[in-house]
């Protein structure tokens, strides 16, 4: 061992003389290099040798460098590290020095200026001297004649901590000053209470300087804060603990020599801890506990955590000799039961009970008094706190209300009891409560689900929708938690009657707190069953319940029937002031049925009409509010979607309906009832309010001049859930006429057929007959019932006898008793013949042609179906003197004495018996069909458009019924066909759509109908138009006229193509449209121009390529032969034009070129 110890003295020795001769950089690192070469072991036999040089270095009068300070003090803070120091002039030495480095030279009381780093290293190298020397030398520091030395160190130490930016260097800086305190050390008590005698000297400036520390900008860094907190925490607690004071008095009365020969000055210094100096000590640590206290808002949870710490800690330990703080450690510990993080409120919870049960029985008595008396200062000052403080100071006073209501526990209700502090208390949560209503609307957009039934609702979609409370006084939603968190603790432990009734007098008084009255009502019946309360009062995991649930019940019930009471809940919702009490109401509401869950399904039938009536207020605001508490409703009555609650309840609701309709005048809402019923239920619901619709449409009938727009917004309502409800499968209704060609269309379809029985035809026929029998397969389809044996209906019986003299198809019957359309006129008739001629005059070719197609048909035939036409059009002829009354006596006779006659009419009687019933559905849609015939025609543009969307949605419901339906266009037609002359053009452009709807239920049953009244009305429109559009600017695009062009272009093409117009009538639709491929037409007209003509072209693409080349021919077109006329538009290419772009685009894309 001393050949290794003097091998490692021979080691250090050179760099050793070396570092005392040459004060360098590179020779302390030479050395520090060395140093980490030697055994641990053996350094300690060399500390001093190897720190002289440092010493040296550090007395040398002249100054080095910052850097070579630095190495130094790295090296000997190594060495110090590594060994003991057990001679006290090398410690006071080293200790000197170091804090003479950090002083100023010309002022000792502030830090020099060095480098953050030397400072780090200097304090780190006081540190390790600290802790590393012998206790035989440390104890020399605590003494009196130290004091001075002591006392500067700790003076810098607080400077640096104070001063200083940087984190580390801070937070080192009270880790030495708490090192020199020796608070954490595991040392007597009677070491400790002379060493908290010593510090009694430096406490007000430790406590002030980390005080302002604990109180400075959170932007110091939640590190620096906590530290801070537990610094002044253990040196208060060394300095006033009770069991060290006590061990202090009983030292006191045997004063050592040494401190009775003390210099005046030092003895200046000492301070003697009797009763008034722990007296008046207490008194303004109390001031710093008060500014401490006001951490307890601070964000960082480890800064709260280390508070709870202090507050404990000192409760413990401090509570004789800091007597006048304990409320405030007691107020500390209570605002932080409530805190967002799990460890804070169970280390407040944990502290607050380890501190009564270290109180004796009359202390614990005595600490039930301190909790209520703070609790009625706190309810006193909280109005005024509340509107001043800031939102963490608001969070805070929160967390302390809550926790004292939550400490005293059922205790609160004599707090209660006094009437004053009830009021401060109540005044206090209303005024924070002030709601912010000034961005509520009259006109707002609804977000509900609204249109898809109950089906379409999830907790997601409502979940969505739920709107967000505003308050005036704050923002942050943590502030609302807090304030609902005490209300459930008022629920919970006080008396809940006296609490209702308190604010439900303050509902009644004033009009300023009419909604936070409400809301707080409602918080604390939420906390009356506990499970919104957090407390430690559970067991088996359930918390006690405090209340009966009679109490409950009775408590509820009179709310209910508050609330409802019409003064309240009754308010005109267009007034932006009662749409806030209101939706209050609905949601307290729904509340109340969150507090008895399944025991509320009880109270509907007091609580569901008024709710669903609001659910059908015309205010999105109430409406959505009122959707959201019927969800919550069904979620706490177990029903798993609006559907099953309406229809569950659905006896007494229709119950209700049918009582207010007798009273009308003064129950103008009741339709609205019925109609949020049929939004939200199933087709379950309709048997069971088929009486009930039929009171609708009878107070229609009696109220039409004044409520029709209220009952006409249910029967629109009525048939949206129809076509919800049964979705059309036109393949499995028997009034759907089909066709046997595949998908195509059916006009395609037998447009060809008929061509085809045309060139049948062509031979051996006169060109009378060709042209007859044209119409009958153009009249007389396929048969479409694959049962009937006929291959052509031939024999017809007109069903629609009002329809033959007006020119237009009607419903014919063979006598399979097929339906079948009549698909042409006699005007179509005539074209067909002439196509006849024009075929016969073109050529051989074509008679060949059709030569070649009979040259297998069989001569009989021929003569049949010519028999066949000729009695056909006899029988038709007579049916249509019959129908203008052109009888004859003979004709009289013949018919009623003709057998045939009476069999046919027992025939017709027997299959109409036959027929089954409708469903109650389609008689239902059938009855607002027939009143939208009268309603059409109103005064009202609103109405209009109402009727207009009704008689959409009943002519999708009765599609598959055609023999329903059509009947009812007819009746419908003349006054729905003024709309498209209406003086608002909005009305006009809604019957665009319905007609389109109309084509496509009806078929070319309104053909003949959209040609001879629409057409000519949307051609003339478009073209007067055009000429004002083409020259117009971008304003022109929120003009109603532009809307009704734009719903034109998009809307003829489709319906041309569902009722097969052709000839005549679509070369009026493609020239009206033509002006709009102009380029200085509104962009939007353009291309809805151009779609309409891609559409027409699967009508006839040859009529729309002739009309496109109208206005710019990309090419000449020059006959094959003489036998063609030519055209002088095709004869030659047109030059480019404004057309020239839009034209080229349609026929590249339809193939047209």
């Amino acid at each position: 061992m001393d050949a290794l110890r003097t091998e490692a003295f021979s080691l250090l020795k050179p760099f050793c003389v070396t570092l005392t001769k040459d004060h360098t950089r590179e020779n302390i690192a030479k050395l520090f290099t060395a140093l980490q070469s030697v055994d641990i072991l053996f350094l300690q036999d060399l500390q001093e040798y190897v720190i002289f040089p440092l010493r040296i270095i550090l007395k040398h009068p002249k100054k080095c460098s910052q850097d070579l300070y630095l190495d130094l003090y790295t090296c000997m803070e190594y060495v110090l590290g590594h060994t003991k120091v057990t001679r006290w002039d090398l410690f006071q030495d080293i200790f000197h020095n170091a804090t003479a480095m950090l002083s100023c030279p010309t002022d000792q009381s502030k830090v020099a200026t060095l480098s953050e780093e030397l400072k780090i290293a200097i304090i780190q190298t006081l540190r390790t001297l600290v802790k590393n020397s012998e206790s035989s030398v440390v104890q020399h520091l605590y003494t009196i004649l130290c004091l001075p030395l002591l006392g500067h160190s700790v003076s810098l130490l607080l400077n640096i901590a104070e001063v200083e930016r940087a984190r580390n260097l801070r937070i080192l800086a009270m880790e030495c000053l708490l090192d020199f305190s020796q608070a954490d050390s595991k040392l007597s008590q009677c070491m400790k209470a002379d060493i908290g005698n010593l510090y009694a000297s430096f406490l007000p400036g430790i406590s002030v300087t980390l005080c302002k520390i604990i109180t400075g900008d959170t932007k110091q860094g939640f590190a620096v804060t906590s530290k801070a907190v537990y610094v002044w925490m253990r040196i208060v607690s060394l300095v006033m603990d009770d069991k060290l004071l006590e061990v202090y008095r009983q030292k006191q009365g045997s004063k050592s020599k040494d401190q009775k020969d003390l210099d005046e000055r030092l003895a200046g210094l000492v301070v003697t801890r009797d009763e008034n100096w722990v007296k008046t000590t207490s008194g303004n640590l109390f001031i710093l506990v008060k500014q401490v206290a006001t951490v307890r808002s601070h964000c960082n949870w480890r800064v709260r955590l280390g508070l709870v710490e202090c507050a404990e800690h000192l409760l413990l330990h401090c509570s004789h000799s800091m007597k006048d703080s304990v409320p405030a450690f007691l107020e500390i510990l209570v605002s932080l039961i409530g805190d967002d993080f799990t460890k804070v409120a169970s280390g407040s919870r944990h502290a607050l009970e380890l501190f009564s049960q270290s109180q004796a029985v009359d202390q614990q008595h005595h600490l039930t008094e301190i909790l209520e008396e703070n609790l009625h200062k706190l309810a006193t000052s909280l109005p005024r706190q509340i509107q001043t403080a800031e939102e963490e100071d608001k969070i805070s006073l929160l967390n302390m209300l809550a926790g004292y209501i939550s400490i005293l526990g059922s205790r609160v209700k004599n707090f209660l009891l006094s009437l004053p502090h009830l009021k401060r208390l109540s005044l206090a949560l209303l005024q924070i409560l002030e709601l912010e209503c000034s961005d509520i609307k009259i006109v707002e957009e609804r977000t509900t689900v609204t249109g898809l039934g109950s089906g379409g609702i999830t907790n997601e979609a409502c979940s969505i929708i739920r709107p967000r409370k505003y308050f005036k006084h704050f923002s942050n939603d943590r502030i609302f938690q807090k304030v609902q968190g005490v209300c459930h603790l008022l629920g919970y432990y006080g008396d809940i009657h006296l609490l209702i009734d308190h604010f439900l007098d303050i509902f009644h008084e004033s009009s300023m707190f009419k909604l936070q009255a409400t809301l707080v009502i409602n918080e604390i019946m939420l906390g009356t069953t506990g499970e919104l309360v957090c407390t430690s009062n559970t067991k088996n995991g359930k918390s006690w319940n405090k209340h009966s649930r009679d109490e409950i019940d009775s408590v509820i019930r009179m709310l209910i029937e508050e609330y409802l009471n019409p003064v309240n809940f009754d308010l005109v919702t267009s007034v932006t002031g009662s749409q806030p009490k209101v939706q209050s109401l609905e949601q307290q509401l729904r509340g109340l049925a969150l507090v008895l869950k399944s025991s509320y399904e009880r109270l509907l039938i007091h609580v569901l009409y008024p709710m669903l009536e609001k659910l059908g207020d015309d205010t999105a605001y109430i409406s959505n509010a009122a959707f959201i508490s019927l969800w919550d409703v069904c979620t706490a009555c177990r029903y798993k979607s609006l559907d099953e609650l309406i229809r569950n309840n659905c006896d007494y609701l229709m119950n209700a309906i049918s009582l207010r309709l007798r009273h009308l005048n003064r129950n103008r809402k009741c339709p609205l009832v019925l109609k949020v019923m049929l939004q939200y239920s199933s087709a379950e619901l309709l048997p069971l309010i088929d009486d009930t619709i039929n009171e609708i449409l009878e107070s229609l009938d009696d109220h039409y001049a004044e409520e029709s727009v209220l009952f006409m917004s249910v029967l629109n309502e009525l048939s949206k859930a129809v076509v919800r409800w049964f979705p059309a499968d036109d393949s499995n209704k028997t009034g759907k006429q089909s066709c046997t060609c595949g998908n195509q269309p059916h006009c395609q379809c037998h447009s060809r057929t008929n061509s085809t029985n045309l060139l049948d035809n062509a031979t051996g026929v006169t060109e009378k007959q060709t042209s007859d029998e044209n119409l009958v397969t153009s009249a007389g389809q396929k048969c479409c019932n694959s049962d009937c044996g006929a291959k052509k209906c031939v024999s017809f019986k007109c069903q629609n006898s009002g329809t033959e003299n007006m020119g237009i198809s009607g419903k014919l019957t063979c006598k399979c008793h097929c339906s079948c359309q009549l698909n042409d006129t006699v005007n179509s008739t005539n074209n067909c013949s002439h196509k006849l001629n024009d075929m016969n005059k073109g050529g051989n070719q074509c008679i060949e042609g059709a030569h070649s197609l009979t040259s297998g048909n069989d001569p009989d035939r021929i003569g049949r179906k010519t028999e066949e036409l000729k009695s056909y059009f006899s029988n038709l002829l007579r049916l249509e003197r019959e129908a203008r009354g052109e009888f004859t006596e003979e004709e009289l006779l013949d018919f009623s004495n003709d057998p045939t006659n009476m069999d046919e009419d027992v025939a017709m009687e027997t299959e109409e018996e036959k027929k089954q019933p409708l469903p109650h559905h389609v008689k239902a849609v059938k009855e607002v069909m027939l009143r939208c015939k009268h309603i059409v025609s109103s005064r009202n543009p609103r109405l209009r458009l109402l009727v207009l969307d009704t008689i959409t949605h009943t002519c999708t419901a009765l599609k598959p019924y055609q023999e329903e339906l059509l009947p009812l266009i007819h009746q419908i037609w003349p006054s729905f066909n003024a709309c498209f002359a209406d003086e608002e053009k909005l009305v006009t452009v809604k019957a665009l759509d319905v007609l389109q709807v109309i084509a496509r239920s009806a078929g070319d049953f309104v053909k003949h109908r959209i040609t001879k009244d629409v057409l000519p009305k949307l051609s003339t429109f478009l073209s007067n138009q055009a000429l004002i559009s083409i020259h117009a600017g971008s304003a022109y695009q929120f003009t109603v006229n532009y809307k009704l062009q734009l719903a034109v272009l998009r809307n003829i093409s489709s319906i041309a193509k569902l009722t097969c117009i052709e000839g005549s009538d679509l070369d009026l639709i493609t020239t009206s449209c033509m002006p709009y491929l102009h380029t200085k037409q509104p962009a939007t007209l353009q291309n809805a121009c151009i779609d309409c003509c891609k559409e027409l072209t699967e009508v006839d693409a040859d009529l729309v390529w002739l009309k496109l080349c109208s206005v710019y021919c990309p090419k000449s077109y020059i006959p094959p032969s003489d036998q063609f006329t030519e055209i002088k538009r095709l004869k030659q290419a047109s030059s480019s034009n404004a057309y020239t772009v839009n034209v080229t685009k349609i026929m590249t894309d339809c193939g047209l070129v």
